[in-house]
């Protein structure tokens, strides 16, 4: 071969090596998700597939709203966030209950109510985590509450 070829067969290689296609992306070694809230499909299947077209992992599911407090307890609405999941391969990373940073858990029956019909709802996931909000005028002692009947 001469100098000429081996310049030229070289390039190509090189060419090839930069194209895009020619490597396979690596695996990541961490999962990125965000809550349906931030890609602005608050406890709605779109959520998934807003998610998919983004590139994330994940999705955490409001597990209700103020338009609709019942959330995930009612049995087609955990069906359909179910279904988004798989349908689109976008996982449910964890279940988060925003309406306590309006309906504080210490003042509020429906606020205890919820943490609990929440865990049924996770458990009807396959999710083993659920986000609480404490605010500040919460004590300590609730969050232990929590944890002990949990």
């Amino acid at each position: 071969m001469n100098r000429r070829a081996m310049i030229r067969k070289s390039a190509w290689l090189v060419a090839a090596a930069a194209s895009p296609d020619a490597w396979p992306l690596p695996v990541p070694q961490f999962q990125l998700g965000a809550c349906d809230w931030s890609v602005g499909k608050s406890l709605n299947p779109e959520a998934f597939d807003r998610a998919k077209q983004i590139g994330l992992q994940g999705i955490q599911v409001s597990y209700n709203t103020s338009k609709n407090p019942d959330g995930l307890s009612v049995a087609d609405t955990l069906q359909s966030i179910k279904a988004a999941a798989e349908r689109t391969g976008v996982k449910v990373s964890s279940l988060a209950i925003g309406e306590l940073n309006r309906v504080p858990y210490k003042s509020a029956e429906i606020a205890e109510q919820w943490v609990w019909n929440s865990v049924d709802a996770a458990a009807g996931l396959g999710v083993k985590v659920v986000c609480l909000l404490f605010s500040p005028t919460e004590t300590f002692e609730m969050m232990k509450r929590v944890r002990k009947r949990l």
